[in-house]
């Protein structure tokens, strides 16, 4: 998620920590997780656009899986309490309004979405899915999914793939799993 309304609530969280974005990112985040190869980039091609985040959070898919498991163990790292807040944890993976009810804080939830104008069935985001799964989705298909049932997380960056690629995945998982 690297839009200008993120890099704003970054620059605010880290001014009212009194901290640059990279140090807080490390000591709250990056650091204790172990996610050595994570880092906000300034993204210069971006300067022509007001309303663009002129720095963005590189990672890699082992970076991206760690705050996954992060996810997955409610915030705890390797036997430390690394977000504190559970009632917080336990919001973002709620849905954040009626409007579209996948759609949590930050994180796209795959349990039941209420129909909408162009999806008047409602129901699952990805119906090859757990219903219990939730997903970071970011530009070009990249993905971090997060299934609490099964104890997994996947991650995917990459160029675009084919636009059915998240049902298509999860449809070859679960044969995978299944035999």
């Amino acid at each position: 998620y690297n839009t200008n309304a993120y890099s704003r609530s970054l620059m605010c969280v880290a001014k009212v920590a009194n901290m640059k974005p990279t140090e807080l990112t490390k000591k709250w985040i990056t650091g204790p997780t172990g996610m050595k190869d994570s880092r906000w980039a300034v993204r210069p091609w971006i300067s022509m656009r007001a309303d663009a985040n002129h720095v963005g959070f590189a990672t890699t898919a082992r970076d991206l899986a760690r705050f996954g498991l992060l996810m997955l163990a409610n915030g705890n790292w390797d036997g430390k309490n690394i977000i504190e807040d559970k009632a917080y944890i336990k919001t973002a993976l709620s849905p954040s309004q009626k409007l579209n009810t996948a759609y949590g804080y930050l994180w796209w939830l795959n349990g039941n979405r209420a129909p909408t104008a162009t999806n008047k069935r409602g129901g699952r985001m990805i119906f090859a899915a757990p219903p219990d799964m939730y997903a970071a989705k970011g530009a070009l298909v990249r993905r971090l999914f997060v299934l609490p049932t099964q104890q997994v997380v996947i991650t995917r960056l990459g160029d675009q793939p084919a636009k059915d690629f998240d049902t298509q995945f999860f449809k070859r998982l679960r044969l995978a799993i299944a035999k």
